[in-house]
């Protein structure tokens, strides 16, 4: 068995080019740049290792990253939740400034995609800190029951809540990319796909 690190991400199924080749379907999607980054990776305090994470976050939202994940399992939720408000106001102050391209040959400016916060696992966090959407594990709540959630939220709360909430799906099998479709997400990212000859017949 070969472990293949795949780490890429399609749009919804729906979205599909389908081609036929002898007989053979391939369907082509868009692809999404999905950056995950992680604190512990750094050297130095936990106040320095934080802001060398919220400074590689923000170079990911300056570089057009499609969408950056704040997967810190490990913290507590208070200072997950104090993490989170800070990578949602580094990511959006940068694309406010950043909401237009310049062609450096033409100079003409084309409207630039927003990079997207999201949080691991926890919706409840995403929610409070005003994030651009969440990243559900294949074993937590389903994309719609986040979803259920969301709009609830953005009916009662006096806080922001973003109006086009992003839910993403981890998705290790075929079986698990057909129920988070199912359910309604946004996408799902790949991860940690292992292929053996009998799974490619």
């Amino acid at each position: 068995m070969t472990q293949l690190p795949v780490y890429s991400i399609t749009q919804s199924l729906k979205t599909g080019v389908l081609i036929t080749n002898n007989g053979v379907l391939f369907i082509l999607l868009p692809m999404l740049l999905y950056y995950i980054p992680d604190r512990r990776q750094f050297g130095g305090t936990d106040c320095v290792r934080r802001e060398r994470l919220l400074a590689k976050i923000a170079d990911a939202a300056r570089a057009g990253v499609d969408c950056i994940q704040l997967r810190e399992r490990d913290l507590r939720t208070r200072d997950l939740e104090a993490l989170a408000r800070d990578a949602v106001r580094v990511v959006h102050e940068i694309d406010q400034g950043l909401s237009l391209d310049q062609d450096e040959e033409t100079g003409t400016k084309s409207a630039r995609s927003k990079t997207r916060l999201l949080i691991n696992s926890r919706t409840d966090v995403a929610l409070a800190t005003g994030a651009d959407g969440v990243h559900l594990r294949s074993e937590d709540i389903s994309a719609s029951e986040a979803r259920v959630i969301w709009s609830k939220a953005s009916r009662n709360t006096a806080q922001p809540v973003s109006s086009d909430f992003v839910i993403a799906v981890s998705c290790h099998t075929a079986a698990d990319v057909r129920y988070a479709e199912a359910h309604g997400a946004d996408f799902a990212v790949f991860a940690g796909l292992l292929v053996s000859r009998d799974s490619l017949q």
